[in-house]
């Protein structure tokens, strides 16, 4: 298997807090810039978002099942933006991580990047006993038939930014107001739902950062 790295194996692991998506994104593309310039360590990114639907290049509004009225009286914003992938949703209920990683280096493979992504949230849920799964054909994270963990990412110049988010929390209703990652009918879980109990958010953004780092072989900073 090819050996996908960062060029530095030094990583910043900064936590926004609960942040705005569009808030997000300039910190992102601020930071690309940077690392692009060698000014800045490949830096991991978590944080949560609040309440937002968003689409990905290869979406389309027909995704989202619910007017823009209904939207805007449940606080919920709707972003077009430039990742991979279709429509998702965001919330406080998610552990969002986005990794703005140099792979000008090494293994310039998209796919592969993905399947790492995969691998790290497959990580952190065994942490808690729970057997993550990948689907052929799909990225993403999977438990049984239900998907927890969505994926979405771009590139400038071979420098990674979006990223993955995790079902964290109890609350899914705003999926049912889009067809998650375009498709109808499918299921979504959280990782609470599956143990029958609250996980702590925190406890899991460090889970996912230590598997981010065995993953991309990595030295975490602060």
């Amino acid at each position: 298997m090819k050996q996908l790295m960062v060029s530095d194996n030094c990583c910043r692991a900064v936590d926004l807090g609960t942040i705005r998506f569009s808030q997000a994104y300039k910190i992102q593309h601020e930071a690309l810039l940077s690392v692009r310039d060698g000014t800045l360590e490949n830096t991991l990114f978590f944080c949560r978002h609040y309440d937002v639907i968003t689409i990905g290049r290869s979406g389309s509004i027909s995704s989202v099942l619910k007017d823009a009225a209904y939207l805007r009286d449940k606080k919920i914003e709707l972003v077009f933006t430039d990742r991979g992938g279709d429509v998702t949703y965001h919330g406080a209920s998610q552990l969002v991580a986005y990794p703005v990683f140099d792979l000008r280096n090494g293994v310039r493979d998209i796919h592969l990047f993905l399947r790492r992504l995969e691998e790290a949230v497959i990580g952190m849920l065994a942490f808690y006993g729970v057997l993550g799964v990948r689907k052929p054909g799909m990225t993403g994270v999977w438990v049984d038939d239900a998907k927890i963990c969505s994926i979405g990412v771009a590139f400038k110049q071979w420098i990674s930014y979006h990223g993955v988010s995790v079902n964290i929390g109890p609350d899914l209703e705003a999926f049912s107001y889009i067809n998650p990652c375009g498709m109808k009918n499918i299921r979504m879980v959280s990782l609470s739902n599956i143990l029958g109990r609250d996980v702590d958010i925190t406890q899991a953004k460090s889970v996912l950062a230590s598997e981010f780092a065995k993953i991309f072989n990595l030295v975490l900073i602060k």
